[in-house]
């Protein structure tokens, strides 16, 4: 019966020695040793004069998730094997080994765990008599590190996490509140201080609203060994140092841009959570933690303009029944403008038009009738107003839509497309004394005189000063308005937008310039003037002439162009001289 042990020699690791290389963080070396009893003849079983065994060593994971961490330097690698076991019965044979650990290195808390086996390199016959550790002999050893913590190596530590946002005023309740622009950003200044011993993978989690916020930037990195490990899903993960060493306090900025992206929420507060941990045992937990509320108050004022193009159209004769739209009328064209003045941006904002499609009469008069989907035009891209297919609003008895007359035909030029949303100023015609001095009839959403059906328009995102067009074809029904008005002045049809902003975000605007409206003067058209032949006025020019050839043909025979002869005169002047003379006398 034979059998063989393995002792070994453990140092106690230093982090940081001298003379390690310049690429690893800590060395060391480890020394085996093995010896083979000599029982019943063990020597005739095994030539121990050549190297009988397979030694092998490897380093293992200290438990599940922590890494091996250590290297064997002859290899590279962290296992070695080699032949073993020469003159080893009643002997030792001892073997040593460097092992360093890499600068990646973060875990110094975890033993390095080793395992070291010695195998048979052949196989005797089994017949002689049973073998006790035929195969392998193995032993598992851990080498702890030497963390500086005292007598039993073990690291008592008390962290202390404190914050503030910086350049926000807190209220009572201890929430924050600020007024920001969309360039502004948001500042936390994180105070940790370790007051008891080194604190080992010392880390800041911080959890934020990443729909809210950028991915946040440590400002003052330079001067401090702070780095951010990670930033994923709302949650950033900050190295604090490894160790975190005893009365240490550190200081640092997070910097949080606002989120300007399209498709992300807004809401009126954010909220900041964030812990201290490390590998070491923490005495007083409660105060690791530190959580803030920060209210947002941003102004975007919103303003909404309109202009129809043309203002002033004519109706005549209509079909009742049109297959093509030019048989339906004119085109007109409502046009608003949103404008967002700032400072702040707005996200998930809704422009609903109002738009009169009917006369709120029993038979059904179409007004103004739609051709297309509304169209937006910003950022120099084109897309058009998603409208409910329920309403039947856009085209609904499926009249023939030419695509050249479309606002969204471009005949192979770029320029329509890159065009900017044009300005647009309301024209106005009369005023409120006209309606009281000529007759008009109005047609709108507001006094229930038309049927109106809701165009609603999304946006995602409007920045500071940015402005988006949006764009409602139609045509004027003339059908409509060919029996009854055409002994009117004109008609004014008018359709009217407001502005809506999710109140989720916080966003302060003045309401007063969110609503607009657009007119279109209909004026019935002028009845045609008959063709007069030419001979008719020559007729009537001769007739004239033989007129006034009868009326100075009558003047003469009346003496009325005889002239008075010049001895008369005289006779006249004689006679009123003796008249003076005769009254001067008496």
């Amino acid at each position: 019966m034979w059998s063989w042990r393995i002792p070994f020699l453990k140092n106690m690791l230093k982090d940081g020695g001298k003379l390690c290389p310049s690429n690893t963080q800590t060395c060391f070396s480890v020394t085996t040793s093995i010896s083979v009893k000599n029982r019943n003849n063990t020597n005739d079983l095994l030539n121990f004069n050549e190297e009988p065994f397979i030694c092998a060593l490897q380093i293992i994971p200290f438990s599940k998730g922590v890494a091996p961490r250590g290297v064997f330097t002859e290899r590279n690698k962290a296992s070695i094997s080699w032949d073993c076991g020469r003159n080893t019965i009643s002997n030792t044979q001892q073997t040593t080994y460097q092992v360093f650990v890499p600068k990646a290195n973060q875990d110094w808390t975890n033993p390095l765990k080793f395992n070291f086996t010695v195998n048979m390199r052949e196989r005797r016959s089994v017949e002689l008599l049973p073998i006790i550790n035929q195969k392998q002999a193995e032993h598992i050893f851990s080498i702890s590190f030497d963390k500086r913590c005292g007598e039993d190596n073990d690291c008592h530590t008390d962290l202390v996490l404190n914050a503030i946002l910086l350049n926000m005023t807190m209220k009572d309740d201890g929430s924050y509140i600020t007024k920001v622009t969309e360039r502004d950003s948001i500042v936390i200044r994180f105070i940790v201080e370790n007051r008891r011993e080194r604190a080992f993978l010392a880390k800041l989690y911080l959890r934020y609203n990443q729909d809210e916020l950028d991915e946040p930037q440590l400002l003052n990195k330079v001067a401090l060994s702070v780095d951010i490990e990670r930033k994923e899903n709302g949650l950033a993960t900050l190295n604090l140092g490894n160790p975190l060493e005893e009365k240490k306090k550190i200081s640092f900025d997070l910097s949080f841009n606002l989120v300007r992206g399209s498709s992300e929420r807004v809401s009126a507060s954010l909220f900041f959570d964030a812990s201290v941990n490390s590998s070491s045992i923490e005495e007083v937990p409660l105060d690791n933690r530190w959580k803030a509320e920060l209210q947002l108050i941003k102004e975007a004022d919103l303003q909404l303009e309109g202009a129809s193009t043309p203002s002033i159209v004519r109706f005549s004769k209509g079909s009742r029944s049109a297959v093509d739209e030019e048989d339906i009328g004119l085109q007109v064209v409502h046009a608003y403008t949103l404008t967002n003045h700032g400072p702040f941006y707005a996200k998930n904002v809704t422009v609903t038009i109002n738009w009169p499609l009917k006369l709120n009469t029993e038979k059904e008069n179409w007004v103004l009738y739609t051709l297309e989907e509304p169209i937006i035009r910003h950022n120099g891209e084109i897309r058009k107003c998603k409208v409910d297919s329920l309403l039947k609003a856009v085209n609904p008895i499926g009249v023939y839509n030419d695509e050249t007359l479309k606002l969204t035909y471009e005949p192979g030029s770029t320029e329509f497309r890159n065009r900017k949303p044009r300005s647009v100023s309301v024209s106005s015609l009369g005023g409120g004394n006209i309606c009281s001095i000529v007759k008009i009839v109005d047609v709108n959403c507001k006094d229930s005189t038309a049927i109106c059906v809701p165009l609603v328009c999304r946006f995602d995102f409007i920045s500071k000063n940015d402005a988006a067009l949006i764009e409602i074809r139609a045509r004027l029904w003339n059908h409509t308005f060919s029996g009854d008005y055409k002994g009117i002045e004109y008609v004014a049809i008018t359709s009217e937008g407001f502005v809506e902003v999710d109140m989720a975000q916080g966003i302060m605007e003045d309401l007063k310039n969110n609503f607009a409206k657009v007119t279109t003067y209909a004026y019935p058209d002028r009845p045609a003037q008959e063709k007069i032949d030419i001979w008719l006025i020559i007729l009537a020019v001769c007739v004239g002439l033989l007129l006034l050839a009868i009326l100075v043909l009558i003047c003469w025979r009346c003496g009325f162009f005889k002239r008075k002869r010049r001895q008369d005169i005289l006779l006249h002047t004689a006679n009123y001289k003796h008249e003076m003379e005769q009254y001067s006398e008496s």
